[in-house]
């Protein structure tokens, strides 16, 4: 019989970076293949945690709107507790993230202080030259 290939699956090559090949098909998924200008120059933390936010917040906007369309059709009491429950654990995510902003900020904040106390602090002072040894007396005999 003929030899089959075996798969290999989609191997990335090698020192490539795993959670940045992520973020960018993340990115490119949500803006349907064609990432903003910003997103390709400086994929830095902070877009992210921006963005995590505002998905979160649509999440919960999306459910409210779904629950009220079912209010609306009759069948409120049916979803009523599955969305409720849902909202209420992305509200969790939701203090998650800014209780991880908000100590990073502390983190960096103490960086900085600590950075600039040690600007402050003057330089510590210059030892004095070494004292040279007295010539010898011109009196004493050789």
């Amino acid at each position: 019989g003929a030899e089959r290939e075996v798969y290999q699956g989609n191997q990335l090559p090698a020192g490539a970076d795993r959670d940045a090949q992520k973020e960018y098909l993340q990115a490119h998924m949500q803006f349907d293949g064609e990432i903003p200008e910003v997103l390709r120059k400086d994929p830095n933390k902070q877009w992210r945690e921006q963005d995590e936010f505002q998905a979160v917040m649509a999440g919960i906007e999306e459910r409210r709107a779904f629950l009220d369309e079912m209010v609306a059709a009759g069948k409120g009491a049916e979803y009523e507790a599955t969305i409720n429950a849902q909202i209420s654990d992305q509200i969790r995510e939701l203090e998650a993230i800014d209780k991880r902003k908000s100590q990073e900020e502390a983190q960096a904040a103490a960086q900085q202080a600590a950075q600039a106390q040690q600007a402050q602090q003057p330089p510590p002072p210059e030892a004095p030259p070494p004292e040279e040894a007295p010539p010898p007396a011109e009196d004493a005999p050789p």
